[in-house]
């Protein structure tokens, strides 16, 4: 699954986007080049300040991190397009109305009881039709409390489970190690993500859903306009130690 394909699917109808969690840019500005030709605008919430807690936060307490962000913009023309709003996330709806984006974009704070309210926020300013997706969910809801991974898992995120126990005891922190993923989990992220949208789709710690006639939906993976390469899922399953050798069909009798 790759996010500019996935926003690319409400152009040229749905100009205006939001993303919720920008820091220096590089996310915001991939998506400005893509609304640029249509005059579009993407608003890019953040306090640049960086998570509690976290490496993000450190950096900002002695850099300016606001202005490099505000830097890369210029230097990449899109001034008129990556319109910033310097704010905390859990805000949103005091400055937005509801239902006017037909692209939101989630990658901001980690954390169980801030991610949750980011998710249910954004949900009501996705118009009907409008993609709402968002980064670092490692496992799908399926994958919460389940013994055995469903065929669907396969090459779409790493084999294994997750119990709603580990979650819950990691729910407010930014990330920890997880001994079936190779990788730090986001705890808070996959646990917001399968109380609010168990239906999601998942695939390279993306999640994605879509709203359709009053529903949310899981979306079909695009194909992506021309210019936009859709990323095929990574099999991240281990190598076998001990292959077996294919078995061959059976003649009919």
């Amino acid at each position: 699954m790759n996010m500019a394909a996935m926003a690319a699917m409400t152009l040229p109808v749905g100009t205006e986007w939001l993303e919720i969690g920008t820091w220096k840019g590089d996310s915001a500005i991939a998506l400005g080049h893509l609304l640029k030709p249509f005059g579009g605008k993407i608003y890019c919430v953040d306090h640049w300040m960086g998570s509690p807690g976290t490496d993000l936060e450190a950096e900002a307490s002695g850099t300016d991190v606001f202005a490099q962000f505000m830097a890369s913009v210029r230097a990449s023309d899109l001034e008129d397009v990556c319109i910033p709003i310097k704010m905390d996330s859990r805000d949103l709806l005091k400055h937005f109305a509801a239902r006017q984006f037909t692209f939101v974009w989630i990658d901001g704070d980690h954390r169980h009881s801030v991610a949750s309210q980011d998710i249910t926020n954004a949900s009501s300013l996705v118009v009907d039709g409008g993609v709402l997706m968002g980064h670092d969910c490692e496992f799908p809801p399926a994958a919460v409390d389940c013994k055995i991974p469903t065929a669907a898992m396969i090459g779409e995120f790493p084999p294994g489970t997750v119990s709603s126990k580990f979650l819950d005891a990691h729910a407010e922190d930014d990330c920890v190690p997880h001994y079936s993923y190779a990788s730090n989990l986001h705890c808070g992220v996959v646990k917001a993500v399968s109380e609010i949208f168990p239906q999601a789709r998942i695939a390279n710690s993306m999640w994605s859903v879509i709203y359709v006639d009053g529903n949310w939906q899981a979306p079909e993976l695009p194909h992506g306009p021309k210019g936009v390469d859709v990323e095929p899922p990574k099999d991240n399953r281990p190598t076998d130690p001990h292959p077996r050798p294919p078995q061959q069909p059976k003649a009919p009798t």
